[in-house]
């Protein structure tokens, strides 16, 4: 039989479930109010995109709608591995020792970190409405369309009552954030001593008019985390793959490739893998009220 809560325990777990619950309460509250703004966004961005063409800003009256790049870059993965192994040529591994007088292998080596590069990275344009030319931008057109104006207006008003609502939910998150992490380790402890993975909790349980109260759940969770392969773990695994198979001509590469390709795979398999634990605060099911 488990020894009764202490008053500690009784605190920590109150005040992780208010203000957990309270956090939910901000984020739905504030999801309601961005919802429908960033729909109009995106909508109002793709039509200041079509209408900039080929050119990357025009002004119109005192704002700028300007062509931004957005470069986006995904973790190394053992596809993207295989493509770039694949994607080798004699002509372009000769041109590149040719030109960078190299060994093979170095230039094997730099060339897959560099196909692994454009592989991971995923680039888009996009529009947007700033109050000054950006430093970048070589030619400004100026515009006087009357629904351009409209808008680019309306887009920054958009933006701006965004940005503000961010803020504010940011603000109101951040007391209630700072007392959940305060606590988190203490009811994880608790949860573990016991051997909890489901508790439920009668902490501010939210009523309802229909008679029927939500109750709610702390849930102990573990999950597991791979240790994120950075460019120069990528360039470690490939020197000591490639460096000791000592390769003189492209015939020999494309024999043994396959071998390459899956001793690096067990180097990315044997990245290790760390466990993270978190407790979260979960609705249950809705129950009937008690008379």
């Amino acid at each position: 039989m488990s020894s009764p809560l202490s008053d500690q325990e009784k605190l920590s777990i109150q005040t992780f479930c208010e203000n957990q619950k309270q956090i939910k309460h901000i984020k739905d509250q504030y999801k309601q109010l961005k919802t429908p703004l960033n729909a109009l966004k995106s909508t109002r961005r793709s039509t200041l995109l079509e209408s900039l063409g080929e050119h990357e800003c025009i002004k119109i009256d005192e704002l700028y709608v300007v062509k931004k790049i957005c470069n986006s870059t995904v973790q190394f993965s053992i596809h993207i591995v295989q493509e770039a192994i694949n994607s080798i040529t004699e002509d372009e591994i000769s041109k590149y020792m040719y030109d960078k007088k190299c060994t093979l292998t170095v230039a094997l080596i730099n060339m897959l970190m560099d196909t692994m590069k454009i592989l991971r990275t995923t680039t888009r344009e996009y529009a947007d409405v700033v109050p000054k030319v950006p430093k970048r931008i070589q030619q400004v057109v100026t515009s006087t369309d009357v629904s351009l104006s409209t808008l680019a207006k309306g887009y920054a008003k958009i933006n701006n009552d965004l940005k503000k609502l961010n803020k504010e939910e940011k603000e109101k998150l951040m007391p209630h954030n700072v007392k959940v992490k305060n606590v988190e380790s203490d009811i994880n402890q608790y949860m573990k001593n016991r051997k909890l993975w489901s508790q439920r909790v009668n902490v501010n349980v939210e009523k309802t008019d229909n008679a029927v109260v939500q109750t709610f759940y702390l849930r102990r969770k573990i999950s597991k985390k791979r240790t994120t392969i950075r460019v120069g773990d990528m360039k470690k695994m490939l020197e000591t793959v490639v460096e000791p198979m000592e390769l003189c001509t492209f015939e020999q590469f494309e024999t043994i490739k396959e071998t390459i390709f899956n001793k690096l795979v067990e180097h990315i398999e044997n990245v290790p893998v760390q466990p993270v634990e978190r407790v979260t605060f979960d609705k249950g099911h809705m129950k009937k009220k008690e008379s």
